[in-house]
């Protein structure tokens, strides 16, 4: 019997009632791990783990290069996740989705939220496969990263800018709050919004968090920090003041 990689997440998972971190495999080096592979149970989301590091890659949902960080610095990537879950429903959201729409076919609608845990979201417009039975606008607006004249600081993490959106037809003239940026170290921010948060390094290197993956990047920590395979405990007795 050949398993892939959903058979295992299934067997192993399954029975939970919420995603929970599972080992996948381990690369060895002369009898000792070299790697260790994770991945949320849900099946969307992974990281490799090594000596001192952790690389990122979502496998399902918007694709990038996949980040990979230092363990400081997931430890900050996790306390940064604290705080979008805390104040992201503050924010508006622009966006578009193909969810109820037959894949391949172009069907999507355009949506604005509201600031507000309870906001109702407003179809800004809608287009029917093909591009048939347009009804409504698409957005039309921008986002713009607008640096703060000086860092605010949430617990251990520095907020460095405030994402807005200009342009759009609705919610204030002036433009929606739709996120805020991070710093986490030297070149690598944390770019979050309403219902999702992009990682990204000045190398190219990005992944997208998306809703309830904070879980994942906390547990991730906890079994890199336990990992002693791999070196995670030099890299944690480092930690310090980052725990």
């Amino acid at each position: 019997m050949v398993w892939d990689l959903d058979d295992i997440l299934h067997v192993a998972g399954g029975s939970r009632r919420s995603p929970q971190l599972i080992e996948v495999g381990r690369a060895l080096n002369k009898g000792r791990p070299a790697t260790v592979g994770y991945f949320w149970s849900n099946g969307r989301i992974g990281a490799t783990v090594g000596a001192g590091w952790v690389k990122i890659d979502r496998r399902f949902g918007v694709q990038g290069r996949g980040l990979q960080l230092d363990v400081p610095t997931l430890a900050l990537l996790a306390k940064a996740c604290r705080t979008w879950v805390r104040q992201r429903d503050r924010w508006a959201a622009f966006f578009s989705s193909s969810g109820g729409y037959p894949p391949g076919y172009g069907g999507h609608a355009s949506y604005y939220l509201p600031p507000g845990k309870d906001s109702a979201r407003v179809t800004v417009g809608r287009v029917g496969c093909l591009g048939h039975d347009r009804v409504g606008e698409e957005l039309v607006g921008r986002d713009e990263v607008v640096a703060l004249p000086r860092p605010r600081r949430a617990g251990r993490v520095r907020i460095v800018a405030e994402l807005w959106r200009r342009g759009e037809k609705h919610g204030p003239p002036e433009g929606s709050r739709v996120g805020v940026r991070f710093q986490l170290a030297e070149g690598v921010y944390l770019d979050a919004k309403r219902n999702d948060a992009r990682a990204h390094d000045a190398h190219g290197g990005q992944v997208t968090l998306e809703r309830g993956d904070e879980a994942f990047v906390r547990e991730l920590l906890v079994a890199v920090r336990r990992c002693r395979g791999v070196g995670a405990v030099a890299y944690a007795a480092k930690m310090g003041d980052h725990r």
